[in-house]
Order: structure tokens, then C-alpha cells, then sequence
């Protein structure tokens, strides 16, 4: 009698590695939580194929956008710790909206860090329509008409939001916030001219700043961008401490199996790898990333 436990445990040992070394055996679902042709979108849709040919099985995208990305994760979070769902995480929902508001996951503890994928600074723009063309300009228009200029944002607790708060406590100024589900709607209503001005990922708004329809007076990097030369940092713009950086990594469920998370990791450091990849992400005004999931973390 007492062999037959040890025989079980035995058997169901081989049987469960077995089961993580076959992984994936079916399509993964990859959720987005922001609005479709943001930046977290089209990084997602341009690394998903070749993850698909790395991983053998397609990876199936769910845009599920709300409340600055908290939505999305939440999603992600409450799934089975299989690995068949992830998202493609911004730092929103990481590392800003949990210090806001309560969210419905806990991020040491409900989430998986698979593999940083892509760095993004944001950049700072205006409707063309308003003949704004420096920091200093917008600066001047804001303080002689409080309340007058409106910032959007891909949501509440987002990466833009919170470089539009730095702005208006930095130069002293009042700005009003108006939230959106992504980075694409708030560069639409910019370009419509519901809004006067975005704080955005580059990649959000490159289209619209070289048709003419928006105005970029600075990016949040250290130094100027090769794709973007005319337009200044914001060190030299005069606001060295607003230098921001958009983290995007790919999270999964807490407790998938170790060779599970091996498995998607290698997949993200790969493709990430890939000359393709580095060059397209590269016109994106993004830096193609991985890391180790201790790192992520």
C-alpha cells in the first residue's frame, strides 16, 4: 500500500514535465489593454508573428482597453496560471495607477514578469492649428489663460498622464487632464482639436507630426531623437527633470510552470533580437528589449 503513493507522485512528475516541455499545445491569447493602433498595440502586433513562429502556435490579440490599462491586467491576473494568456503590459498599470487607486490585482503578487519588449519616450505635442512651436511658447499660452489648455493621455495613471502632472508642478502651470482608453483616441481628439495638447509614445503620434496635423515641441529623452532631429529633448527644451520612459514588457498570471515561463521568455528574447524587429521598432522611435523575468520584475 504504501508504494502505490510514491508510484503516483513518480508518474505524475514525468507527466507534468512532460506536459510544460510540449507547451504551447494551442493558440495563446494576448491581451491589450489599451485602444487599438496605440503604442502598446502596435508593438504587440509587430513582435506576434514572429513569436508565433518561435513558439509554434499563433498568438490570438484581444484589445480589452479601460481604466488606463488596469482593465486589461486585471484580465491577465485572474486567468489560469497555464500560460495560454498574457498582455503586453505598460507601466500604467504597473507602477503608477496602484499608488493612485486601488486596482483589482496585486502586482507582486498576481502577475507574472515575463520579458521587458520595448522602451518608448513620449513626446510632447500640440494641435498645428495653434501656432504653438516651443515648450516656452505652450508655457506662456498656459499661464495666460489658466485652465484654458487641455492635455489627453491614453488614460488615468498612464505614463502620459503622469508627464502632464510633472509638467504643470515643473513650469508652474494649469492644465486639465481629459483621459483617454489609449494612446490612438487621444491623438485623435488632438488632431480634431478637442483637446490642445498630448502627452503620447512616440510611436503614437510620428503619422500625425509628419502630416502636419500636430506639432511636436520636445521628446521626454535625454538627447534628440535620429528619426526626429528637429525636434529638441527636453533637457534642452529647459525641463531636464522631466525625462520619461515608457517600460513595455509582456506579465502573465502568477505560479505558471517555471519551464512555461522559460519557454515565453526565450520566445520575447529572441524576437527581440531579430534584425527585423530592432529596425521596424527603430522607425517606431523604440528600442526592441528583453530581460530576464527577475529583471522585468
Amino acid at each position: 500500500m504504501k508504494r502505490i503513493p510514491l508510484i503516483a507522485a513518480v508518474a505524475g512528475c514525468f507527466c507534468g514535465t512532460a506536459h510544460a516541455q510540449a507547451f504551447p499545445q494551442k493558440p495563446i491569447k494576448l491581451i491589450l489593454p489599451f485602444a487599438a493602433a496605440g503604442p502598446a498595440d502596435t508593438l504587440a502586433r509587430l513582435m506576434a508573428p514572429h513569436m508565433s513562429a518561435h513558439l509554434g502556435q499563433p498568438l490570438v490579440l484581444e484589445n480589452r482597453a479601460g481604466a488606463g490599462g488596469v482593465l486589461g491586467i486585471d484580465l491577465v491576473a485572474k486567468a489560469p496560471a497555464d500560460g495560454y494568456t498574457l498582455a503586453l503590459a505598460a507601466p500604467g498599470p504597473l507602477t503608477i495607477a496602484p499608488h493612485l487607486s486601488k486596482v483589482p490585482y496585486s502586482t507582486a503578487v498576481d502577475l507574472t514578469y515575463v520579458s521587458i519588449a520595448g522602451l518608448m519616450p513620449n513626446i510632447l505635442a500640440v494641435n498645428a492649428k495653434l501656432g504653438i512651436n516651443s515648450l516656452s511658447d505652450l508655457i506662456a499660452a498656459a499661464r495666460a489663460k489658466p485652465g484654458s489648455i487641455n492635455f489627453s493621455s491614453s488614460g488615468i495613471g498612464t505614463n502620459g498622464h503622469l508627464a502632464g502632472e510633472l509638467l504643470k508642478q515643473l513650469a508652474g502651470i494649469d492644465i486639465v487632464h481629459v483621459p483617454y482608453k489609449g494612446g490612438a483616441p487621444a491623438v485623435a481628439d488632438l488632431v480634431a482639436g478637442n483637446v490642445q495638447m498630448t502627452f503620447v509614445n512616440a510611436s503614437g503620434v510620428l503619422q500625425q507630426i509628419r502630416a502636419g496635423q500636430a506639432t511636436a515641441l520636445a521628446i521626454t529623452s535625454p538627447k534628440r531623437s535620429r528619426l526626429l532631429p528637429n525636434i529638441p529633448s527636453m533637457v534642452e527644451a529647459g525641463l531636464p527633470s522631466l525625462v520619461t520612459e515608457g517600460t513595455y514588457g509582456f506579465v502573465a498570471p502568477a505560479k505558471i510552470p517555471p519551464a512555461v515561463l522559460s519557454r515565453l521568455n526565450a520566445s520575447v528574447v529572441a524576437v527581440a533580437s531579430q534584425r527585423e524587429v530592432v529596425e521596424k521598432l527603430s522607425e517606431l522611435l523604440t528600442d526592441a528589449a528583453s530581460s530576464t523575468p527577475q529583471e522585468y520584475r
